[in-house]
């Protein structure tokens, strides 16, 4: 259970992350800086290593019939899985209220992106939460039928964490040029190019942005009954 906390773990805080760059979209280079970045893995990595340990620790020295770190350990992931499913919403209500706002013209492909996290969390997630929550009020836990279930659904969580940095590095634009300045540090050259693309990419995004906008509000000025004139229509 304790790898299932730390991917449950690692996905929030890559929300997290989107949800950043979704609510400030042209701050997010200033929030999200080499620094911050090192200071995560510093804190979280230790975390998913230590997890696993204390729980074989605690399976050693703990009675089976205790159920007590099972049940623990199934409302921190509940929590966690809550947590991402209102960072999900999030994410659907700004792409769903950007469809609205006509804000641009990439909004298909971010409701494939959402859908396809969403769908894949999902997907590995709820066999998992159901099995041990299953385990955890079931009388006979360790029954040959749980077991071999355990074995095959286990897999689920392993899909999910390959999959999520996967799409993150590839999908997320972002996320490439972050990862550049983390991983090429030492290339100088390199950082200035992928600093270059990083600003054209964002002055591209807010003149197509405000363009939008205009051609939004222009729009809107024709609706009604007459022209903005005071004549009527033709």
């Amino acid at each position: 259970m304790a790898f299932y906390l730390v991917e449950a773990l690692t996905v929030t805080v890559m929300n997290g992350d989107r949800f950043l760059s979704l609510q400030f979209p042209f701050h997010y280079s200033n929030i999200v800086v080499r620094s911050r970045m090192l200071l995560i893995c510093v804190f979280f990595w230790p975390i998913s290593v230590l997890l696993p340990i204390l729980e074989r620790n605690c399976a050693q020295t703990v009675a089976i019939a205790d159920r007590e770190p099972l049940q623990w350990s199934l409302i921190v992931f509940f929590g966690l899985v809550f947590i991402n499913l209102l960072e999900y919403g999030f994410v659907v209500k700004f792409i769903l209220k950007s469809f609205t706002s006509v804000k641009f013209e990439g909004n298909r492909k971010c409701v494939l992106k959402v859908t396809l996290f969403t769908g894949c969390f999902v997907v590995c997630t709820t066999p998992v939460l159901l099995l041990n929550t299953i385990c955890a009020i079931s009388a006979e836990p360790n029954c040959a039928f749980l077991s071999r279930m355990k074995s095959v659904l286990n897999v689920l969580p392993l899909v999910n964490s390959f999959v999520n940095p996967v799409l993150y590095c590839f999908l997320f634009t972002e996320c490439r040029f972050q990862l550049v300045n983390l991983f090429c540090f030492w290339n100088r050259s390199l950082l200035e190019k992928n600093k270059v693309k990083r600003n054209d990419f964002y002055c591209a995004y807010q003149i197509h942005v405000i363009t939008s906008k205009t051609s939004s509000t222009d729009g809107n000025l024709f609706k009604g009954n007459g022209c903005p004139c005071g004549g009527d229509k033709a």
